[in-house]
């Protein structure tokens, strides 16, 4: 989708977009164009929003380990996302 690249960031945008665009957003994402559009607006998503969940999360060898406050639960080696 390289040569379409100015139409997906026109549609993404909320701009006007060829329908082949539009159809091959959808088909590739799974999501209505609204909702692209949507996501594609947001600012930054911060790091350690963990922290406001009650949940610590600390790096260990480039991958994160969960610290649950109320208990003892580690899980070292894991991904986590902050839920």
């Amino acid at each position: 989708m390289l040569v379409a690249l100015p139409d997906l960031h026109r549609a993404m945008q909320g701009g006007p977009a060829p329908e082949q665009v539009l159809q091959w957003m959808v088909d590739v994402s799974g999501l209505p164009v609204s909702l692209i559009s949507r996501l594609y607006r947001m600012g930054p998503v911060v790091r350690d929003e963990g922290r406001a969940l009650g949940l610590e999360s600390v790096e260990v060898g480039g991958q994160a380990e969960v610290v649950e406050p109320g208990g003892e639960t580690t899980v070292a080696g894991e991904w986590s996302t902050g839920r």
